[in-house]
């Protein structure tokens, strides 16, 4: 099971998501995206799990609740997030005897950490920087394999989005401070 989440954190960050600047929020990732895909994969015996479940905690883990749950082949689950905020998400397996691992919500950590933002006009940051640098230099080492070309193509365009949000925010700032060059 500690595979799936892995590939849920890991691909989640993909999306069009950068660290948060609230050191209280160190392993969360911010994003302007209410909708997103969370990819997994179940690593160790896969015949032996019957269902997936996604649970969600707007309260940092003191109250969860089941968002959505899918056959452990789907592979996939769409997020939608209905306002901006603070949102944990944690993944449940439903094992086909019937046990449940984590057993209860009590037992849940989140497997990703989420703060949506309305964010209106650009802004870039040096953690911006550094999340496109890592998303580079995965893409340097990428082994292209089919498996993987959809991960890949993500990745491409989320460095794009990337590179598009700093040109814009680059953009504001030099017509902020020349107001002139219009």
């Amino acid at each position: 099971m500690w595979y799936a989440k892995l590939v849920v954190g890991f691909l989640a960050a993909l999306a069009d998501v950068s660290p948060s600047q609230d050191p209280n929020e160190e392993d969360t990732l911010v994003s302007d995206q209410r909708k997103f895909r969370i990819p997994y994969k179940i690593g160790n015996e896969p015949e032996k799990v019957k269902e997936v479940r996604l649970f969600v905690s707007r309260d940092m883990g003191k109250s969860w609740k089941l968002c959505d749950h899918a056959a452990a082949r789907r592979g996939d689950f769409i997020f939608l997030a209905p306002e901006k905020g603070l949102y944990w998400l944690a993944i449940q397996i439903l094992h086909t005897d019937g046990s449940l691992t984590p057993m209860t919500p009590a037992d849940f950590h989140p497997d990703l950490k989420m703060k949506l933002i309305d964010e209106s006009k650009p802004s870039w940051a040096k953690h911006d920087e550094e999340c496109l640098a890592r998303l580079r230099k995965l893409r340097k080492n990428w082994v292209i394999e089919p498996e993987t070309q959809e991960i890949l193509r993500r990745l491409e365009n989320n460095i794009a989005a990337l590179e598009a949000r700093k040109k814009a925010f680059e953009k504001a700032r030099a017509e902020k401070t020349n107001p002139e060059k219009k």
